[in-house]
């Protein structure tokens, strides 16, 4: 028997990924990805900019004081690109795979309703959808209905 709750729970677990499959359009790994580009793209004309200040400063068409200032200011403006740049990778968001999980959501729910089906593999349906699966995949708090199946 399945335990109170965990129907709808999983029902709507379900519904939510189908809403996700229909709304993905990718735009915030787009972003991530348009900005990393754009981060990239700034970074390699600062690194032409600082290698042309090098070839004036060391054929002395550059004096040494203004290339110093300028050359402070060209790696300052390389460590802020790689600063951002080191940000953009570690929020790009990670890629889920909504179909695969509305399968395996509904697999769990047939055979959890299942009448026929083994306490043991219901048991480990129920551990895999657990409190702390469901919040990965969508945030939901299941503390409360965190119940494991026994069957004489």
């Amino acid at each position: 028997m399945l335990p109170s709750g965990w129907s709808d729970t999983l029902q709507q677990c379900i519904k939510d990924f189908e809403v996700r499959i229909q709304n993905d359009d990718k735009t915030s790994k787009q972003l991530h990805e348009n900005l990393i580009k754009r981060l990239k793209l700034k970074m390699e004309e600062l690194n032409k900019k600082e290698l042309s200040q090098w070839e004036k400063y060391s054929e002395e068409e550059m004096p040494k004081e203004i290339f110093e200032k300028l050359n402070a200011k060209v790696l300052k403006e390389k460590d802020e690109v790689q600063q951002a740049l080191c940000k953009a990778y570690e929020s790009m968001p990670e890629p889920v795979d909504y179909e695969e999980k509305v399968v395996r959501f509904r697999d769990a729910l047939a055979a959890l309703r299942d009448p026929n089906a083994n306490a043991e593999l219901q048991n480990e349906l129920l551990k895999l959808h657990s409190k702390k699966q469901a919040k990965r995949d969508i945030g939901l708090n299941l503390h409360t209905e965190r119940t494991i199946l026994t069957k004489s």
